[in-house]
């Protein structure tokens, strides 16, 4: 079930998100941990966690929310997302869309690991990829062709769930989505401006499409029922957080960690422009 979140606003905008940033330039540094962004546009730019950069390069994904000032360069710390892809430093990369939920960014070995089973679990389920799967006389099991590359199959998830993107209404005042799975919030993301939440709605939406998109797609997936959305909502946000502040240059983001799940909230000029919460697996 997608919930879609509703805030009216009539304040203007002072920044935009990467996924609409067209004058800007990301680098690889040649460290598997760090790519160089700088903004030239003439508003600040949000990168927000999980935003992939790609190019002729190993992919990678920021692991925080960061806010780039116009004119300015930011080492933006990422987590590799394409294990076995070659290091090229100085190569130009850019946006790439977004990590699923279930991707966890703490570590780089969690992130290796959770690639891998968000690959092996939508390429075995999906009838129309079987082509990247064989079988292992050694080992007697099944197995998939580049299961390190996060980008590709995020792009056969988007095909897959094609058809099912077509049945999306638009939502006037609609600010962002909350993703449930068998009652259970498997993430959220909510920004301050219609508009934001426009940029990146596609990315956000699809890339989720193999973790419950298509065990969901005979239901009403879509319908908006406020009695029970707000149920369910009022349920996760009632957790009890603890916060642990990032940052805190002209932006401060700020960990929120409960029982069941993690985040973050990014302050901008004194305004809570972006939150983002997903499922906490045990043990992290």
């Amino acid at each position: 079930m997608i919930i879609p979140i509703k805030r009216k606003s009539k304040r203007e905008r002072d920044y935009i998100t990467l996924a609409e940033a067209g004058n800007i330039k990301v680098e690889d540094t040649g460290q598997i941990d760090y790519v160089f962004v700088r903004n030239e546009e003439k508003k600040p730019v949000l990168v927000s966690r999980g935003e992939i950069f790609r190019g002729k390069t190993q992919e990678r994904a920021s692991i925080h929310d960061h806010i780039i000032q116009p004119g300015k360069g930011l080492r933006v710390a990422v987590r590799c997302v394409h294990q076995s892809k070659g290091i090229a430093g100085g190569t130009t990369m850019e946006y790439g869309g977004r990590t699923p939920y279930e991707i966890n960014l703490s570590s780089q070995r969690d992130t290796w690991g959770d690639i891998a089973n968000y690959t092996n679990e939508f390429y075995v389920a999906s009838s129309g990829a079987h082509d990247r799967i064989e079988w292992s006389a050694e080992t007697n099991e099944m197995f998939v062709h580049s299961s390190d590359d996060l980008s590709g199959t995020i792009s056969d998830v988007a095909e897959s769930v094609k058809e099912i993107m077509k049945k999306i209404p638009f939502i006037k005042n609609q600010v962002g989505a909350a993703f449930f799975h068998e009652n259970k919030m498997k993430g959220l993301d909510v920004y301050d401006i219609e508009k934001s939440w426009d940029s990146v709605k596609k990315e956000v939406v699809e890339k989720e499409g193999a973790s419950f998109i298509k065990k969901d797609a005979e239901t009403e997936m879509f319908e908006y029922k406020p009695e029970k959305a707000h149920e369910l909502l009022k349920k996760c946000l009632s957790e009890d957080f603890e916060e642990k502040e990032i940052y805190h240059r002209d932006y401060k983001v700020v960990e929120l960690r409960s029982k069941g799940l993690l985040g973050e909230v990014v302050e901008f000029k004194g305004n809570i422009i972006h939150l983002t919460l997903y499922e906490r697996k045990e043990g992290k």
